[in-house]
């Protein structure tokens, strides 16, 4: 006899009903016979009844319980012995295939389709057994180094309970990948899912930026003329060198509709077409690997600094993307489109003032050398910090300080010494010069300006600065006087005019200046003033020589008046001196004075005229010429009253002036 249990699941007791008939007219008594222990390696059985009796002509049921303990076919005996027939027993054969746990899943296969890489792209399958035993299992991927994970690597399951799994794929490059989900079963086998996913994007990762989805940066505010910067590490996640170039894909967009309007204007003759080397864009941002604009290639693993960095000229809102560009064997294509905002400023401040004017008046009561002082506050109206350099020209202005760091918003006041006196000549001037505020920038300052320092902003802040140096000044037509040479014992006379050009009263003395061999500074007539004279063999006094008139004298702001020097002509001698006017407050003037006295000194070049025989009715002529060998001019006058008629004398010219050192013709 047999029993055939079919697919029985392993250790899950099966059961079976027997029916014994006894034929004969007696009882019949059975047994099992006890199983041995290597057999119940294989499967085990067991009956409700494992013994009994059976009456004549009647049936019994026995209920079989079979397990199987191991993987496919199994066939076991069972034998009953029958009392009387002990050397015969009844034999019926079990048959079954032993099978491990069963599971579904669901889906039966994983397609993430494109996805990021370097990406974490989830993906779950659903695990369900439909075994009656529990199922153990253990979930992995099948190639070594996979870029498939899973999240959960074992587990079990009662009889028809479910679970789901996490598959998760992250790809480190941008083509198809393929491998499979293994689910090894304990004493079920294997069953395996399908997965497949390509990525898209890049495998150049940055921790601060998401370079797969057009990162922006904003750089927020910065000065114009100066370099700003954004610096971020790139990797290269991915299993190939790539070669990585950053370009302005919008200055080359622009420039690309430039061309094609320029080739459109050409077509129809619409003015003269450029050549498109003349055509160009202007970069507010551009990019650098390692301080490099070339070309850098990146091995996998390997990191690369980059920097952002932007500069314009002009103040306002800037944005433009940057591309970068990567070359992996053959194939070559934008990975980062890299979004660029900077809000471009030009530094500024503003001053309580805009000029500051200082006036000075001279008073006896003014100690000298005082100085005024003034102040300007300086306040950062720019919404960035300010390191500001201050200066002007140098005296008579003074600034302090010199140097300011102010936040936004921030004030500061600045003191503005002015001293009249820095000069020390006592003439009065209007200064004007400027308060310069520069601005540091650094060292990468562009364009540089002439008229700034290195590392400093083109663009100053200016505060004009006026100085009105007031003292008592005069003003002479002359500045020297030559008298000239006149007759011994005569004198001349020269006016110079003197005029008040202050807005003071002036109050001013004269004195000469004099030296003589013993005492070459000696002030004669004078405790204040210094004069000078230099004279040959003269003995007299130099206020016997020259005088000046008058000697003391006011004039109000604006006034004038006639100032006369006097030259007293002592016999052939030459005189010269140093006429000082001393202004009360203001400084002293000198006038050079230089005069000559001598006696007149001529001669004849002959001094007889010979007519000889001349025509009664006609003039002769004869010349005899004048000359003056002094040093004093004078005057001439021919006379002809003595001469007897019936002769006449004309003489052209009958009077004159001759020079010194010239010559007169009379004819």
């Amino acid at each position: 006899a047999e029993l055939d249990f079919g697919e029985c699941f392993l250790r899950y007791p099966y059961k079976k009903m027997i029916e014994f008939v006894n034929h004969s007219d007696l009882p019949a008594k059975f047994e099992l016979q006890q199983q041995d222990e290597i057999s119940k390696c294989v499967a085990r059985y067991e009956l409700d009844y494992s013994k009994g009796t059976i009456e004549p002509y009647s049936q019994r049921v026995l209920t079989v319980s079979f397990t199987t303990e191991r993987l496919d076919k199994v066939q076991l005996p069972m034998f009953f012995v029958v009392v009387g027939k002990e050397e015969h027993p009844l034999e019926v054969q079990c048959i079954a295939r032993g099978i491990g746990p069963r599971l579904t899943l669901t889906p039966t296969k994983l397609n993430w389709g494109d996805i990021d890489v370097l990406k974490d792209s989830e993906k779950t399958v659903k695990v369900k057994n439909d075994s009656l035993v529990p199922a153990e299992f253990r979930a992995l991927v099948m190639k070594r180094n996979s870029r498939f994970r899973v999240d959960a690597s074992s587990a079990t399951l009662s009889p028809g309970e479910a679970t789901t799994i996490k598959v998760v794929a992250n790809l480190d490059d941008t083509q198809h990948m393929k491998d499979e989900l293994c689910l090894v079963v304990k004493e079920g086998g294997e069953i395996k899912v399908p997965l497949l996913a390509r990525g898209i994007g890049t495998t150049i990762r940055a921790k601060e930026l998401e370079l797969g989805k057009q990162p922006e940066v904003d750089m927020g505010k910065q000065f114009t003329c100066r370099p700003c910067c954004r610096s971020f590490m790139i990797t290269n996640d991915g299993p190939k060198p790539q070669t990585l170039s950053w370009y302005n894909l919008s200055a080359h967009e622009t420039l690309t509709k430039l061309k094609a309007l320029n080739a459109e204007n050409d077509a129809n003759k619409k003015g003269k077409k450029k050549d498109d080397a003349e055509l160009s864009v202007p970069e507010f941002f551009h990019a650098e690997i390692n301080g490099l604009r070339e070309p850098y290639m990146l091995e996998p693993g390997a990191s690369a600094l980059v920097e952002i960095i932007g500069m314009s000229k002009k103040a306002g809102r800037v944005t433009e993307k940057l591309s970068c560009k990567s070359k992996m064997e053959k194939e070559q294509r934008d990975i980062i489109v890299l979004t660029v905002t900077t809000d471009f400023i030009d530094p500024a401040c503003d001053f309580s003032q805009p000029s500051l004017s200082f006036d000075f008046f001279y008073s006896p009561d003014t100690p000298a050398g005082s100085d005024l002082s003034q102040s300007v506050t300086i306040t950062n109206v720019c919404s960035l910090p300010l390191e500001c350099s201050l200066k002007c020209s140098g005296l008579p202005f003074f600034i302090e300080p010199s140097d300011l760091d102010l936040q936004p918003g921030q004030s500061a006041p600045v003191l503005v010494n002015f001293d009249p006196s820095y000069k020390g000549d006592r003439l009065s001037e209007v200064v004007k010069q400027t308060i310069a505020v520069s601005f540091n920038m650094g060292p990468n300052v562009n364009p540089k300006s002439e008229h700034a320092s290195a590392g400093q902003h083109p663009k100053k802040g200016v505060v004009e600065l006026v100085g009105s140096i007031n003292f008592p000044n005069i003003k002479f037509d002359k500045t020297e006087i030559k008298f000239g040479a006149i007759l011994n014992d005569t004198s001349k006379r020269v006016k110079v005019r003197c005029s008040n050009t202050s807005l003071i009263d002036a109050k001013f003395c004269w004195s000469f200046l004099v030296s003589d061999i013993n005492d070459p500074k000696k002030r004669p007539g004078s405790s204040n003033t210094v004069m000078t004279v230099s004279q040959k063999e003269s003995p007299l006094p130099v206020n016997a020589i020259f005088d000046i008139i008058p000697i003391r004298s006011f004039l109000r702001a604006g006034q004038s008046e006639d100032i006369e020097f006097i030259f007293f002509g002592h016999a052939n001698h030459k005189y010269k001196a140093l006429a000082v006017c001393e202004v009360q407050g203001g400084p002293e003037y000198e006038l050079k004075l230089e005069g000559e006295a001598s006696s007149i000194q001529y001669k004849l070049d002959k001094t007889i005229l010979e007519f000889g025989n001349t025509i009664y009715d006609k003039p002769a002529v004869e010349e005899v010429t004048i000359f003056n060998t002094g040093k004093v001019k004078f005057d001439f006058l021919v006379r002809s009253d003595q001469v007897a008629p019936p002769t006449r004398i004309k003489a052209t010219p009958s009077s004159g002036v001759v020079q010194p050192s010239d010559r007169v013709k009379v004819q």
